[in-house]
């Protein structure tokens, strides 16, 4: 199905992040959906290309470095660099920071079949992490929908206030606490990427999202996934 061209900006777009917190997806569900910026720019030190996650020491921001040439491009046109060793760093990273979690293990294999097929672009790692998440999460009644924006992105963004809009919308919403590898030294932290969720609750993240759900027919975890 082609992407549907918009002449104005949809009221309930999210950015788009390539791990996104959790606040992203608990604002998603309550929408009763995903959609998602599909002709975002590639910018540099945002967490389009990068994601937190909640280290043994601090909050560890990892980033997927993009193709110098491409930096300045859509992210679905952006080439990740594979030329650099982020696939080796970032396993490291995860299993520091989640290999004592109760469902590292049940899940860290799918993240690491997606990134050593090295997916050519950002916009395609994101489109395979959003599907596997999705699967694992137990979101599989709510629809994502990649959206072109009007032509120029730029003033979409400024003019429209796109990105502030998203991030007043954000700093309203309460993030319940869950048990963290890592709480008792440093207490929860609720900045961090989705992952941490699942990592630490597995298929009970379902029952963690049922509380902001507003679809009645969300289902649950599909084991198989």
């Amino acid at each position: 199905m082609p992407i549907p061209k918009l002449e104005q900006p949809p009221q309930k777009l999210l950015p788009f992040y390539i791990l996104p917190p959790i606040h992203w997806y608990i604002l998603a569900i309550k929408e009763g959906g995903f959609r998602v910026n599909g002709d975002e720019l590639f910018a540099k030190q945002s967490l389009r290309s990068r994601y937190l996650i909640a280290g043994p020491n601090s909050i560890q921001t990892l980033s997927i470095p993009i193709q110098h040439e491409h930096r300045g491009l859509s992210l679905h046109q952006a080439h990740i660099d594979y030329t650099q060793s982020w696939v080796k760093n970032h396993k490291q990273a995860w299993q520091t920071a989640y290999g004592k979690s109760p469902f590292f293990e049940y899940y860290d294999y799918k993240f690491w079949k997606i990134f050593d097929s090295f997916p050519a672009t950002i916009g395609e790692l994101s489109k395979e992490i959003t599907t596997l998440l999705h699967a694992n999460l137990g979101l599989h009644s709510l629809p994502v929908e990649w959206v072109h924006t009007p032509q120029n992105i730029q003033d979409f963004q400024s003019n429209w206030g796109f990105q502030k809009a998203y991030e007043q919308t954000i700093r309203s919403l309460t993030i319940p606490s869950y048990s963290q590898v890592f709480e008792q030294k440093h207490g929860f932290r609720s900045g961090v990427s989705i992952i941490d969720l699942l990592f630490n609750k597995g298929p009970m993240a379902i029952e963690y999202f049922a509380h902001f759900n507003q679809q009645p027919n969300m289902r649950k975890r599909n084991r198989d996934s």
